[in-house]
């Protein structure tokens, strides 16, 4: 007898501005309430946490290792050269791969933690991911850190939106942009929030 696999959402983080808002917050746990795996990309990580000196590198660290069931970071062509030069001490302060390990990931590398029919979240802040998300197919959805805290509060899972925006403005964050659209051209509605605990 033919068994059906139960159809799980992916939450992907694929730029570094919503970890570094949400730290700024003290709320880097609400990437794991709604209770759906998360994935980062290697590079991007990296830059994240590449001076444990500083302490949002090590406490994004911390994070990331202490909720390893739940987060996971993908690794990329790029990630893994960038890797091998920083263990050989040829990278520079100026250099970075974290674009170009976005870029590989949203073109080929969604494909490896979801299957074609289950949906996935991705939350951004970069704004060129945005405009270039249509190559990420169907049953695509993208949410702004901002359309992210405002959705939490709809659940109540958070008293108020605005209260950590605050927090993050005082910070040094500049993050007004509210993103929540379906990445496909003529998608009109992704199927993400059906499949949330509640």
């Amino acid at each position: 007898m033919k068994t059906h696999r139960k159809r799980q959402c992916v939450l992907v983080i694929p730029d570094s501005g919503p970890i570094i808002s949400l730290h700024r917050a003290g709320a880097m746990d609400l990437l794991l309430v709604l209770k759906l795996p998360v994935y980062l990309v290697d590079e991007v990580f990296a830059e994240l946490t590449s001076d444990p000196l500083y302490q949002k590198d090590r406490e994004v660290v911390e994070f990331v290792t202490g909720h390893a069931d739940t987060v996971h970071v993908v690794d990329t062509l790029v990630g893994r050269t960038f890797a091998a030069a920083r263990t050989r001490g040829e990278m520079t302060e100026k250099q970075h791969g974290g674009e170009a390990a976005i870029a590989e990931f949203l073109s080929s590398g969604i494909e490896r933690i979801k299957s074609p029919e289950d949906p996935a979240l991705v939350l951004l802040e970069d704004s060129d991911i945005a405009t270039s998300a249509f190559f990420l197919g169907a049953n695509v959805h993208l949410l702004s850190t901002v359309a992210f805290l405002r959705y939490l509060e709809q659940l109540h899972v958070i008293p108020s939106a605005e209260q950590l925006l605050e927090k993050m403005t005082h910070a040094g964050r500049a993050i007004h942009r509210v993103i929540d659209i379906p990445s496909s051209q003529g998608e009109e509605e992704s199927e993400w929030d059906h499949m949330i605990p509640r």
